[in-house]
């Protein structure tokens, strides 16, 4: 939150252990967003958003000025289930992200990988993590996110050096 960052390259990563899912009624999203409102606040956003209404799957999601929409977004075919994976968020210009699952720490992208057209999305500064709290959703999603990383005006992070100062 201490200011805006990149509007068309960052990397942020973490690892996530999910312990458990209960119901099959699950929706939040986990990512960069404009404001620290709740899910029903209008904001700008790139997120990797759990949804279960209709079958276990995350979602891309990007909602601008608008709130997460559980229709829109590119659907993943890595299902919300218990384990660990290695979730990689990447703005990768100013009009695409890329979310992607890794089985290792190493961030090799093994699992899944989608790319995401998005519209206009600026002004991004929050790290959020937070659940449709309009009583439509009665699931639960436990476990922890660990080891988050952030990178700003970067794509990659490999091999990536960077002087600053003399």
């Amino acid at each position: 939150g201490s200011g805006s960052v990149n509007d068309t390259k960052w990397v942020l990563r973490f690892k996530w252990v999910i312990d458990s899912v209960s119901s099959s009624n699950v929706q939040g999203c986990i990512g960069l967003a404009s404001n620290t409102g709740s899910y029903h606040t209008s904001q700008d956003g790139v997120f990797l958003e759990v949804i279960d209404t209709s079958g276990a799957n995350f979602r891309i999601n990007d909602p601008n000025n608008a709130l997460p929409d559980v229709s829109g977004g590119t659907v993943m075919t890595n299902a919300v289930s218990t384990g660990t994976r290695y979730v990689e968020i990447a703005r990768t210009g100013a009009t695409s992200a890329t979310i992607s699952f890794s089985s290792t720490s190493a961030y090799t992208k093994d699992t899944e990988s989608k790319t995401y057209t998005i519209e206009n999305v600026t002004g991004l500064r929050y790290f959020k993590i937070f659940n449709n709290s309009s009583g439509t959703t009665s699931g639960q999603v436990n476990g922890t996110i660990d080891d988050v990383e952030f990178y700003n005006g970067v794509t990659s992070t490999s091999n990536y050096w960077q002087e600053l100062g003399t």
